[in-house]
């Protein structure tokens, strides 16, 4: 999975297959009203990513690496901060897991995260 977007912000990379080692896409329509215009990855990294507004408003990105602007670290937004309506989470009941599964040992992911502002027809990156 290259993008995701349905937990109120987008996720980008999300679930990269090993195989996919370099890549990119163009032209992906995401929620709230963005444009992956451009996305490129080499070693399971990104390596540019380009969004545009299309109605401008906020952008909570997702990545499991720091995401960075002209060499600069771009700062980390905080969590549970609703930022779009068109990126509203909807409500899951908590899920019901057996006592006996074998979950335990799953490796927690450092996701970093964004809030992105912009007027319409900008883009960012």
């Amino acid at each position: 999975m290259l993008v995701q977007s349905h937990t109120g912000s987008v996720h980008l990379l999300p679930a990269l297959p090993d195989v996919w080692k370099e890549g990119r896409i163009t032209g992906i329509r995401l929620r709230g009203g963005f444009v992956l215009e451009e996305m490129k990855w080499k070693d399971g990294n990104l390596e540019e990513v380009k969004i545009r507004s299309t109605i401008g408003g906020k952008l909570r990105l997702r990545s499991e690496q720091p995401l960075f602007r002209e060499g600069e670290e771009l700062a980390r937004a905080e969590y549970g901060v609703k930022v779009n309506p068109f990126l509203e989470a909807q409500p899951v009941r908590r899920p019901l897991i057996a006592a006996n599964a074998p979950v335990s040992g799953v490796p927690a992911i450092l996701l970093f995260c964004l809030i992105w502002i912009r007027k319409p027809g900008r883009s960012m990156f």
